[in-house]
């Protein structure tokens, strides 16, 4: 009924203070009533001790109050661009005997520049715009460097593969992978049992899966032999103390990677971490030893290739540890001997 009576209510002009998309069903079932006149309609809902009333004027018709035994409230809500039906409506609401008691005014978009204000207004936003952060060069300095990229000088290395695949590995490892199951034995080792016998602890490493077949197949005894019998392995024996893999991490800055990058001239610090292959004590200090396995004919090749990254093991190393790092030491095994810096 209530929706029936409303629908007879939309006509050209007519005024109302209700969206259309009201659910009248429900606002019968809460108890609301509605009383037309020759002017238009009312309809009426209690709330707690008062009548809202909702109402639909037509124009130029006069205003009909229904009988009422409680005060009623109505709201008459516009846009700008129905200013003057609304205040037709206030009027002829007021003429039948309402009172006006509150006004409100509700912005739903920003209000635009005064006149005059523009010129101001696009100069604050190209000054904004222009707006560069000062140190621009520190968001280029990694969070954390790695002692191999700052000493070969690969600030931002590409995505590389860890290994090949399977099926390319059927015509045998390349040198990188031999390389890397030389560094293998030498992580997981028995130092110990590879001195009294090497090609043993080569089978025992490959049976507990330490090394694949093809791995071990790769690796000379005989060069891993000349190792344990030599001097180095022996000052290894007699260290009270050995650090195999040993990780660190260190924050620096411009003062320590000065000589080797630019990335810090403007300042800031970054995180540098490396791992050694081994480092052992010896009279209160440390002696960081590094494996390689390159293919050289001599030993200045070794150390100019390696030179940055023994300076910066031994500047950071020191500080990890607490002691002072007396020497560190390059031992190739292609060239079965030690080579000191």
């Amino acid at each position: 009924v209530l929706a029936g009576l409303v629908r007879g209510q939309l006509k050209r002009g007519v005024f109302t203070n209700q969206p259309l998309t009201c659910d009248y069903r429900a606002w019968a079932a809460d108890g609301a009533a509605a009383e037309p006149f020759d002017g238009g309609l009312w309809l009426l809902r209690r709330r707690g001790g008062h009548d809202r009333l909702t109402f639909f004027l037509q124009p130029g018709a006069p205003v009909a109050l229904p009988g009422l035994a409680r005060p009623a409230v109505t709201e008459i809500p516009f846009r700008e661009k129905n200013a003057a039906e609304a205040a037709d409506a206030v009027a002829r609401l007021e003429a039948a005997g309402f009172r006006t008691v509150l006004r409100r005014v509700r912005r739903s978009r920003p209000a635009g520049p005064e006149p005059g204000q523009l010129p101001a207004l696009e100069q604050a936003l190209a000054q904004k715009l222009a707006w560069r952060y000062p140190h621009q060069a520190l968001t280029r300095v990694p969070t954390k460097l790695a002692v191999s990229q700052i000493a070969k000088g690969e600030l931002a290395q590409a995505h590389r593969f860890a290994s090949r695949p399977a099926f390319l590995q059927e015509g045998g490892l390349t040198g990188a992978q031999k390389g890397n199951a030389l560094h293998k034995f030498m992580q997981f080792a028995d130092y110990r049992r590879a001195a009294q016998d090497v090609e043993a602890e080569l089978v025992r490493m490959g049976s507990q899966g330490f090394l694949t077949s093809q791995e071990v197949a790769s690796i000379d005894p005989q060069r891993l032999q000349n190792f344990f019998t030599g001097p180095l392995a022996a000052r290894i024996f007699h260290s009270p103390q050995v650090w195999r893999e040993l990780r660190f991490l260190a924050q620096v800055g411009q003062e320590t990677l000065g000589p080797y990058t630019s990335l810090l001239e403007e300042g800031g610090e970054t995180v540098v971490q490396g791992v050694a292959d081994c480092v052992f004590l010896e009279d209160g200090a440390a002696v960081v030893v590094d494996y390689k396995s390159d293919r050289v004919q001599h030993p200045e090749q070794l150390l100019d290739r390696y030179r940055t990254q023994l300076e910066l093991y031994r500047r950071l190393l020191g500080s990890t540890l607490g002691v002072p790092v007396k020497e560190c030491v390059l031992y190739s095994f292609a060239l079965d001997r030690e080579i000191r810096f």
